[in-house]
């Protein structure tokens, strides 16, 4: 069966449909509505207040960039590369350090290559091209008396007129394996595409060889991006804001979600900070997101975003009772005794029961699966902030049995992932989600023929995990 309504379909695993990626790995293909099958978008408390700052795991110091060891900045650059505390992360070999503010963009694009790399601002509702019809470009050739300039690539790369050449404080060097772009520009400008502090942008970025010319897809890159939902001050990681971000309240609408994760994550590598937020889809159908914390939760700790989006950011107890795992007696857990504020994160984890166990709750974005609370040994997880066995990306284990985990404390879910994330998409709809949950049902499973049901199941791990989850309230398609 492919044809599931969104009315009665709620996660939808397409594991019949091979999916070769630019790499050729297997993905799973997931697709959900993403309304919760709880009750939802009641009982918020309203804007709880927070005054604490958001704890931060102790990291290293990031050395100065470039051939400039010393961290000086050269007389002609108003900044140094080092100073720039946030992050883009285009994929394993790209990434955009920058600060924004004051009508500009600062940034310093750093990318594993010895050729050309680029970075630049879509047009406002690409569908085509990749993005990359319509463009605006900042590109640094190595070598050209004039190595970084903007482009305009409606076409092909074409340079922009020298009354267009607004970039500051440019810089292009060639540091062991990374090629460094150091530019400031402003963010609005007659005739180009503008980047919006507040709002959605389209990011693009791509790299070649010695000159410059087509690249091909594999090297070609897109991160959508709103800054207003960068923590103040910033700091070297993917990070949350510790106060009350939000004063209005969202309906949750129906959406049509597409996951592609893979079949197979192999063993986790060097982590990758999740800039667009979707850290992956729980077995409800529901959206684990990360992003700044709302403080206005449901009565089964969910919130629906201003996208109309419902997802969990913090341990979503409705759902996680539903699964057999331990919850507090009240949804109201993280607020302080009084009502007043949100509880202190070092209280956090008191309010949940120290032992349990948990089954598979979701499936990340590089396909490792997410637990909740509770380790193999039935001993509650902790963070590394709070000095825990979970990494930097709130997960544990090695090669196979690595998954992450969502915790009772800060940063709650994974901030950053380990493998090789997949496609996510998403398409809206002006159906709102029924405010007591929607119902659904185990339907589709059929064996090919020739097999009997456990071997089916045999065949697609995936599956069979969950089903071993007792997930009565999925749907599955094979």
């Amino acid at each position: 069966v492919f044809d599931a309504s969104i009315e009665d379909n709620n996660l939808c695993f397409r594991s019949d449909v091979i999916v070769s990626m630019a790499d050729f790995k297997e993905m799973f293909v997931i697709e959900s509505n993403g309304c919760p099958d709880h009750g939802n978008m009641e009982g918020e408390p309203g804007n709880i207040e927070n005054s604490q700052e958001w704890p931060m795991a102790p990291e290293e110091e990031t050395p100065a960039s470039g051939d400039n060891p010393s961290g000086a900045i050269p007389a002609a650059l108003s900044f140094s590369c080092s100073d720039l505390k946030q992050k883009l992360v285009f994929d394993p070999k790209a990434t955009l350090h920058y600060k924004i503010g004051d009508g500009v963009l600062h940034g310093c694009l750093e990318v594993e290559n010895d050729g050309w790399i680029g970075f630049g601002v879509s047009a406002p509702n690409a569908t085509s091209g990749g993005f990359m019809f319509g463009a605006d470009a900042i590109i640094g050739v190595p070598g050209d008396a004039k190595p970084v300039q903007k482009y305009d690539l409606t076409f092909s790369p074409a340079l922009m007129p020298d009354a267009q050449q607004t970039l500051e404080d440019v810089d292009l060097v060639q540091d062991g394996d990374m090629m460094i772009m150091q530019f400031t520009k402003k963010l609005v400008e007659e005739g180009e595409n503008s980047i919006l502090e507040v709002g959605l942008n389209n990011f693009i970025h791509a790299r070649g060889g010695s000159t410059l010319e087509y690249h091909g897809p594999e090297s070609r890159f897109i991160v959508p991006k709103d800054f207003s939902e960068d923590p103040a001050g910033g700091s070297g990681r993917r990070t949350q804001s510790g106060g009350s971000t939000n004063s209005e309240t969202f309906e949750a609408m129906y959406h049509h979600y597409t996951m592609m994760i893979p079949q197979v994550p192999g063993a986790p590598g060097d982590a990758t900070p999740i800039t667009d937020n979707i850290v992956g889809m729980m077995t409800n159908g529901v959206l684990l997101d990360s992003h700044s914390q709302t403080w206005a939760y449901d009565m089964c700790n969910g919130y629906s975003d201003k996208k109309r989006q419902y997802h969990y950011q913090i341990p979503p107890i409705c759902y996680l009772k539903s699964m057999g795992v331990p919850t507090p007696a009240s949804d109201r857990w993280w607020i302080n005794d009084d009502g007043t504020e949100v509880r202190p994160y070092s209280e956090m984890s008191a309010q949940f029961p120290k032992t349990g166990l948990s089954p598979v709750v979701g499936f990340a974005r590089d396909g490792f699966p997410i637990y909740a609370l509770y380790g193999p040994d039935g001993q509650m997880v902790r963070s590394a902030i709070y000095e825990g066995d979970l990494d930097e990306c709130n997960g544990k284990g090695e090669g196979s049995d690595y998954a992450y985990y969502i915790t009772a404390e800060p940063p709650f879910v994974p901030t950053c992932l380990r493998g090789t994330v997949g496609n996510f998409a998403f398409a809206t709809s002006d159906k709102k989600c029924p405010g007591s949950g929607i119902s659904n049902s185990i339907s589709g499973v059929t064996p090919s023929d020739g097999d009997d049901e456990s071997a089916a199941f045999a065949k697609v791990p995936l599956l069979s995990a969950l089903i071993s989850a007792a997930l009565a309230a999925v749907v599955f398609f094979i």
